[in-house]
């Protein structure tokens, strides 16, 4: 979930089972990206300790959100029970670029 403060943005995503070192936030070229990667590991052995069964199974994930005119360097993060909350400041508005020229010469 994305959602517009008017002054900030704030990205809410449910990431329940991950570990905070398993997720990956990046932020280029406008896009905010959630990359995630599970690994999970069932072991059973016998009472001799040799493995009767071993299975591994490795997963991984990717959500890229458009966001625009973020001030980069104030974006926080908090991880906290499964749920991953961004919060981004917009950056100052920018006066708007360009004028009109004035074309000389002869009429």
């Amino acid at each position: 979930d994305v959602k517009d403060n008017k002054d900030s943005y704030d990205l809410t995503a449910e990431l329940p089972g991950l570990k905070k070192e398993n997720i990956s936030l990046t932020y280029d070229n406008n896009y905010l990206t959630i990359a995630t990667k599970n690994e999970q590991s069932n072991d059973e052995k016998d009472e001799q300790g040799n493995y009767v069964r071993r299975e591994r199974s490795q997963s991984s994930m990717s959500r890229s959100f458009y966001i625009d005119n973020i001030d980069e360097q104030k974006c926080t993060a908090e991880y906290k029970d499964g749920i991953l909350t961004v919060h981004m400041p917009k950056a100052a508005e920018q006066p708007e670029t360009g004028h009109t020229i004035t074309i000389n010469g002869v009429a």
